[in-house]
């Protein structure tokens, strides 16, 4: 899930960028899936992934597969 630090509202139509991969959105209440990742699904490994959108700082996280994360996002000044 993808919120406002400061608010804790969610985000809508946040980038979510997977190097060399589709370009995803973040609905409405702040959640987006990552579907077709090769390998990921059966690995360990992490996937990094780029979030972005207007009037906040982009971020590069990592995720671990299996994993729910919140991510809190700044807006920028």
């Amino acid at each position: 899930m993808i919120v406002d630090l400061e608010t804790k509202k969610p985000l809508d139509k946040v980038a979510i960028k997977i190097a060399e991969d589709d370009l995803i959105y973040s609905d409405k209440n702040g959640y987006f899936e990552l579907f077709r990742v090769t390998g990921f699904a059966f690995s360990n490994n992490d996937l990094t992934v780029i979030l972005s959108k207007d009037n906040y700082e982009t971020d590069t996280i990592t995720i671990k597969n299996g994993d729910d994360k919140l991510i809190k996002m700044s807006r920028v000044e």
